[in-house]
């Protein structure tokens, strides 16, 4: 069986330099989801639906258009969709336990449909889709960090040998 345990040692560090880089774009991305949104519920309600009916507010923000909901959705999906793809090709062929690897993998997949399909609904009136997108997208850095690390220290310790 395939195993990244047995890849030759520059295959193995070439591939923990792209996953560190691959992390530094993932978390530069979540660093501005952090200052247009707080991390807070309140932050990606006004984010998607605007707040001009609040009296007072720090910064005036408009609801999105139907485009740049659909552009912003687009280009998440497309982006995300084949980094999870290589992190998860990546993660399965560690010496993790198999059903770490099957629920991380599938997981940051589902979590991505969910996250950004919750947006839409979000945007369609729909109030309980914002819990929706915090509780989907929560797994999904998790399941991120998850796998990053996972398949790092699997790379880097290739002698590692976990128990199913």
């Amino acid at each position: 069986m395939l195993n990244i345990s047995n890849w030759p040692s520059q295959f193995r560090y070439f591939v923990v330099v792209f996953i560190l880089v691959l992390n530094f774009g993932y978390f530069s991305g979540l660093n501005l989801l952090e200052l247009r949104t707080s991390l807070t519920p309140k932050g990606v309600n006004e984010q998607v639906l605007g707040n001009e009916d609040e009296v007072g507010a720090r910064e005036f923000k408009f609801k999105m258009s139907e485009a740049q909901l659909s552009g912003l959705i687009h280009t998440h999906v497309i982006a995300l969709a084949p980094i999870f793809l290589i992190l998860g090709l990546l993660f399965s062929v560690t010496n993790w336990p198999n059903w770490l690897k099957r629920f991380c993998t599938f997981e940051l997949m589902l979590s991505l449909v969910f996250t950004f399909g919750g947006l839409k609904l979000l945007w369609l009136g729909n109030a309980w889709a914002l819990y929706v997108i915090i509780l989907s997208g929560g797994l999904m850095h998790l399941g991120f960090v998850i796998i990053s690390l996972g398949t790092t220290v699997q790379l880097l310790k290739p002698s590692f040998r976990s128990r199913d």
